[in-house]
């Protein structure tokens, strides 16, 4: 029984390029018990992390984590603002092929409890597709900050999901609406957790790379819980900022 779930699991995983988000509202309450918790420094730039802050966040954060030597300074930094993720097991992957980052749980561990998963962050080398302009090298660190901790957003979600729920979120990708809702949660869970900052650079500098006219107001709809647009614009994360602050 447990082979035929593994199976049909993965089938419904293999069909999606992205990985899936669970519980799709976020109330003021639980916003302010994120934004009221420790959370990491701020970073302006990753060169300038010492020798012994990495090996302090190395020590706080890395545990069960694995990653490519050059993608400590990103990967420590973001992990730094979700604390709760401390214990987890994290793998940070590069791959030749696919949407610039995405995220799901590894699919051999995908039967256990989340604590016991193994979570995928996948990081595309891909430099022949039109994605290519906002791989993860060739965007500002803050950016590459801010998309890392969206994708860490999502692993947020994932940990309070059984097999079930899991399987779940694979049927949903084909609906267009779920997958609005299921980024743009992403967005705020990553905005609650401090990285608003990051998050907004890399929301400017994506639409600017794909030529956006106005990037700042491009998909501006106006007040929070509209999902309408898949991904926050600039203007809905500042929104989304302001009305974080009143609630902590």
């Amino acid at each position: 029984m447990n082979k035929i779930l593994l199976l049909f699991s993965l089938n419904i995983f293999i069909c999606t390029a992205y990985s899936q988000s669970g519980n799709l509202s976020v109330n003021n309450k639980e916003l302010a018990a994120v934004t009221n918790q420790k959370t990491g420094p701020v970073y302006r730039d990753t060169a300038s992390i010492t020798t012994r802050q990495l090996m302090e966040l190395k020590e706080q954060f890395g545990r069960n984590k694995k990653y490519a030597p050059e993608y400590e300074k990103l990967v420590l930094p973001a992990l730094s603002f979700f604390p709760e993720l401390k214990d987890y097991r994290v793998t940070f992957k590069v791959r030749k092929h696919g949407a610039p980052l995405s995220t799901r749980p590894a699919y051999g561990t995908m039967l256990r409890h989340a604590r016991k998963r193994t979570y995928m962050v996948f990081i595309s080398a891909d430099t022949s597709t039109q994605w290519k302009v906002i791989q993860l090298n060739r965007v500002p660190e803050m950016a590459q900050l801010g998309i890392i901790g969206h994708e860490l957003s999502h692993i947020i979600e994932f940990r309070d999901k059984n097999t079930f729920g899991l399987i779940g979120l694979g049927v949903n990708h084909v609906s267009n609406s779920y997958m609005n809702k299921f980024e743009f949660q992403a967005d705020s869970i990553c905005i609650a957790h401090g990285m608003g900052d990051y998050l907004l650079v890399w929301a400017t500098h994506a639409r600017e790379a794909f030529g956006a006219p106005d990037p700042e107001q491009i998909g501006v709809k106006g007040e929070m819980s509209n999902y309408s647009e898949r991904y926050m614009s600039p203007a809905t994360i500042r929104r989304y900022m302001e009305e974080m602050e009143k609630v902590k």
